[in-house]
């Protein structure tokens, strides 16, 4: 098994930037035969400890900007874990 490590600087409060770099490393991983991509725990949205902040850029699985994350980063072979 052939596993990557991720760490990107934040791109906060924009998923699908995120998401958009996230493909390109996921692409990278395809291409050198990567079957574990890890990326931080807070890589998606950012961290922080204020918890307006923390509720505002909380995401519902269900929700249109995550479905879209999915469905972006679905063609891709190596399993991504993002925390």
């Amino acid at each position: 098994m052939r596993i990557a490590a991720f760490q990107r600087f934040p791109i906060f409060d924009d998923a699908e930037a995120a998401a958009d770099v996230i493909l390109s490393d996921l692409l990278w991983a395809d291409a050198h035969g990567v079957d574990l991509a890890l990326f931080s725990e807070s890589y998606l949205q950012g961290h922080s400890y204020r918890q307006s902040l923390i509720e505002r850029r909380a995401v519902s699985l269900d929700s249109p900007v995550f479905l879209s994350i999915l469905e972006k980063l679905a063609p891709t072979r190596a399993t991504a874990v993002i925390g």
